[in-house]
C-alpha cells in the first residue's frame, strides 16, 4: 500500500521551487533570518500598538492608584518608598557617570544600528493602535 504522504510532499516540494524566496530575498541581499527578524519586530508592535490602544488608560489608572496608595501610606508612616538608583543605572545599562547626553547618544546610535528592526516595529505599533 503506498503512503498518501509522498504526492503532498512532492507537491510542496513543486511549490517551494516555484516560489524560491530565497533567491527572490538574494536579489534584494536580505537573508531569511533577517526577514524573520523585521517580521518579528513588526508583530510585536503591532501587539504593542493593540494592547496599548486598548488598555493603557486601564493600566496608567492602575499604576496611579497604587502609586497614590503607596505615598498615603508613606504619609502615614506605615510604609516608605525608596529606590536603589545605583540598580536601577545596572539593569539598564547606565552607567553612573553617563549624562543625559551619552545616554541619548547611546540609544540614538543603537537606533541606527538597527534601523530595519526601529521602522518594523514602529509601523506594527501604528498599525496595531489602528486596530484598536
Amino acid at each position: 500500500m503506498q503512503s498518501n504522504a509522498a504526492p503532498h510532499q512532492n507537491w510542496i516540494s513543486q511549490l517551494a521551487d516555484k516560489i524560491n524566496m530565497d533567491s527572490f530575498l538574494n536579489q534584494f541581499n536580505l537573508s531569511t533570518v533577517f526577514v524573520i527578524t523585521l517580521f518579528t519586530y513588526f508583530a510585536g508592535g503591532v501587539l504593542t500598538g493593540f494592547v496599548a490602544k486598548r488598555y493603557l488608560k486601564a493600566l496608567v489608572i492602575t499604576l496611579l492608584l497604587c502609586f497614590l496608595l503607596l505615598k498615603g501610606l508613606e504619609y502615614l508612616g506605615v510604609s516608605s518608598i525608596s529606590f536603589n538608583w545605583a540598580r536601577v543605572k545596572e539593569l539598564t545599562g547606565i552607567a553612573p557617570t553617563d549624562t543625559v547626553g551619552d545616554i541619548f547618544r547611546t540609544y540614538t546610535a543603537w537606533l541606527q544600528q538597527h534601523i530595519g528592526e526601529t521602522v518594523a516595529s514602529v509601523i506594527g505599533f501604528i498599525i496595531g493602535i489602528k486596530l484598536g
